[in-house]
């Protein structure tokens, strides 16, 4: 797959493109935000607490 570029895996064809668009999303945003002048990086850390709060807790009822 040499100089394929990203591509996405799903449990079925909808989860595959909705990856594909979140990535795209996030392409543009770290694009736009490059424009500013240099960005920070969020540490991995509360990257992974963030995730597990929007998957298991955001949303729950």
């Amino acid at each position: 797959m040499a100089n394929h570029g990203p591509f996405t895996i799903g449990k079925d064809a909808r989860n595959a493109v909705k990856a594909a668009a979140m990535c795209e999303e996030v392409a543009r945003t770290v694009h736009l935000a490059k424009q500013g002048g240099d960005i920070h990086l969020i540490p991995q850390e509360l990257v992974d607490s963030l995730n597990d709060r929007y998957q298991n807790v955001y949303g729950q009822h």
